[in-house]
């Protein structure tokens, strides 16, 4: 206690000055006599003389005469409470506000300060509690701090400190400001008993050169309007077993200018082995920060819940949202999100399942992915989005999907864009299923691309539903994937610069549906590029659907359908009486399509089989028999020229892929 300062008229009663005899008088003076006297004077805090640890502070500050206010070390309750025109002002004198020592011999002992209208070069108000009083199942103390009637400002210490032992610790405010605006810091709280509130919705915190808010307790919950720390602007860390955070700063905007907005976190004993029931609940208004607006990290059962809908999230150098987890499950939903790098990210190591909805905003990672899941094991995800920006991918998911679990991402009430990389990719290392809904998404390389780690690590099973735009260097790319692909397209699937369609080994079915009103402005619905479906016996199929149009006459299919190894199926939308011509040799065929409207289409194809039509679907044609059925009649040269182009242009493509594989 070397650093324990008392007010002038105590230290001149005590004649040894030594922390051996202030500790004594303070503990004779705290049991015996309830407090101390002391002659009254500007801004002090005058001990009652019939109840014990009860003091009043009154008088209005006093700049040239204002010392710190000293309580204890005392055994026992404690109460301060301060009179309407109480003020103090400590700057001058080089001291703190007001600070209270208590002795924890007691379960349950309590202490109370009321007061307001400090300014300090030191801590404002600082509270320490010494000894642990309270054994881990026992009752714990109550300690309360209300500067709700005023503002408290503290130079060079922190506006309100609380350094406690396993306590319950409740903090209400109006105006602080510090050099860390508040710490509260229960130092023995890995008992779930320890707890700690803070409620500063009354005022604005400022922490000038650290942190706005720090909270360390076993549950904790803290309720702001602005907050501002120079590093942090919250900072909430559990070490309990059995702790809980939950923070609510939907009244006001939250900054850390150099270090993160908020920060919620587990310590390392709940990090690895936390029970079920912990959990982080965060939800906010505006938060921004330099490396991370918001950051949390659960325990290895703990759940998290984030709900930034009421604002925006912004990280000026960083991850806009990062959470962090051990397999908890979370909810995450947001408004927009803006990250420096990377906007919103999540990892999770064990079977959590992650519900995402930024439905509410746009998402975007200025120089990374706008949202990215990295999972080192099996789990599910169900994500929702609109618009989502990355300055390299769109979406990243990476080896999420466990095995027999169905993860979902849905994107159609927005645009994905990969600046940079991929509109969306999910490079899975764990066998598992997905399906994919989207609008409009578009990648400097994919458009939308399933990586695997072919034959051990793959998605066993994807579906893409396209009912807008896909585009990108390729449209979709599963080439690396030996999984099942279901494709289905309202939409229009582009290729700039390589196929619309680059696809695996594994079992495909590619379902091209009728003109889909979506599509923006007067872009034609079809298959812009080749098609190229690799191994595996593949099906094609165009559907009109009831009341739509005719897909195959109101669709555009420029390149060339290429079916690879093995059987492969194509199933028209109209009666094979619509097919007038064919032509082309080997396994390339050109087929020309005409309705009684005299409405046409024409498709060429690259090692097809076996086609369909929808007149008589049961009945399936060969290539030879196709031939027979319908005369080859002379195609214009251009159109022969064009055709043979094709072929050569997907035999390129072939190779190149053979070579990169």
């Amino acid at each position: 206690m070397s650093d324990f300062k008392v007010n002038q008229s105590i230290q001149s009663s005590l004649s040894a000055s030594t922390a051996l005899g202030r500790l004594a008088i303070g503990l004779a003076a705290g049991t015996l006599a309830g407090g101390y006297s002391r002659i009254t004077q500007a801004g002090t805090c005058a001990a009652s003389t019939g109840a014990a640890g009860t003091y009043l502070c009154s008088g209005p500050a006093g700049v040239t005469t204002d010392v710190t206010e000293s309580v204890g070390p005392i055994v026992g309750d404690v109460t301060i409470t301060s009179a309407p025109d109480f003020g103090l002002d400590s700057t001058q004198s080089g001291g703190r506000g007001i600070e209270a020592y208590v002795y924890l011999l007691d379960e349950n002992q309590k202490i109370e300060v009321t007061t307001s209208n400090i300014r300090a070069s030191d801590h404002a108000i600082s509270i320490q509690t010494i000894g642990t009083a309270s054994p881990m199942f026992s009752l714990p103390n109550d300690i309360q701090i209300d500067t709700a009637d005023g503002a408290l400002k503290s130079l060079d210490g922190t506006g309100i400190r609380a350094a406690v032992k396993r306590d319950y610790v409740t903090i209400t405010t109006a105006d602080v400001i510090g050099y860390s605006g508040i710490e509260a810091i229960d130092e023995d709280a890995d008992g779930y008993k320890a707890s700690l509130r803070i409620d500063t919705i009354a005022g604005t915190v400022t922490g000038t050169g650290g942190s706005g808010i720090i909270g360390q307790s076993g549950d904790i919950k803290i309720s702001t309007a602005d907050v501002a720390g120079s590093s942090d602007g919250i900072n909430a860390s559990s070490p309990a077993t059995f702790g809980t955070i939950e923070i609510d700063t939907t009244a006001g905007t939250v900054t850390g200018v150099t270090g993160t907005g908020i920060s919620a976190f587990h310590s390392d004993i709940n990090y690895y082995g936390g029970p079920d029931g912990t959990y982080i609940d965060v939800i906010t208004a505006d938060v921004v920060g330099a490396e991370f607006g918001i950051r949390t990290g659960a325990g290895v059962y703990s759940g998290t819940q984030i709900d930034t809908t009421a604002g925006a999230i912004t990280a000026t150098n960083g991850i806009g949202i990062d959470v962090g987890g051990g397999g908890g499950d979370a909810l995450i939903k947001t408004g927009d999100v803006t990250g420096r790098t990377r906007g919103l990210n999540i990892v999770n190591y064990n079977q959590g399942s992650e519900v995402i909805d930024t439905t509410a905003g746009t998402v975007i990672g200025e120089t990374r992915s706008g949202i990215a899941l990295d999972g080192g094991f099996s789990g599910t995800f169900d994500i929702t989005t609109a618009d989502v920006v990355g300055g390299s991918n769109g979406i990243r998911l990476y080896g999420y999907s466990g095995e027999r679990n169905l993860s979902r991402l849905d994107t159609t009430a927005g645009a994905v864009i990969g600046n940079n990389g991929d509109g969306i990719v999910v490079d899975n290392r764990v066998s598992g299923e997905i399906a994919i809904t989207v609008s409009d998404v578009s990648g400097s390389e994919a458009g939308i691309r399933l990586k695997g780690d072919a034959p051990y690590y793959h998605t066993s099973r994807a579906s893409i539903d396209v009912l807008g735009h896909v585009s990108g260097g390729v449209g979709i790319d599963t080439s690396t994937s030996t999984g099942t692909a279901e494709i289905n397209s309202s939409g229009r699937i582009e290729g700039r610069g390589g196929p619309a369609l680059n696809l695996g080994d594994g079992v495909e079915r590619v379902t091209i549906f009728d003109e889909y009103k979506g599509l923006r402005g007067d872009r034609q619905q079809g298959i812009f590029g080749s098609a190229l479906f690799g191994g595996g016996d593949d099906m094609l199929a165009f559907v009109d659907i009831a009341g739509g149009g005719n897909i195959l006459y109101g669709g555009v299919f420029d390149g060339i359908f290429d079916g690879g190894a093995d059987i492969d199926t194509v199933t028209f939308s109209v009666g094979i009486d619509d097919l007038k011509f064919q032509t082309g040799g080997g396994s390339f065929i050109d087929l020309l399509f005409q309705d009684e409207d005299n409405q046409r289409a024409r498709l060429s194809f690259l090692d097809f089989e076996v086609f369909a039509f929808a007149d008589n679907p049961e009945v399936t044609y060969t290539l030879g028999e196709l031939r027979t059925l319908v005369a080859p009649v002379p195609l214009p040269a251009s159109l022969l020229l064009f055709g043979s182009a094709l072929v050569a242009l997907t035999l390129t493509s072939r190779r190149q892929r053979q070579t990169k594989t």
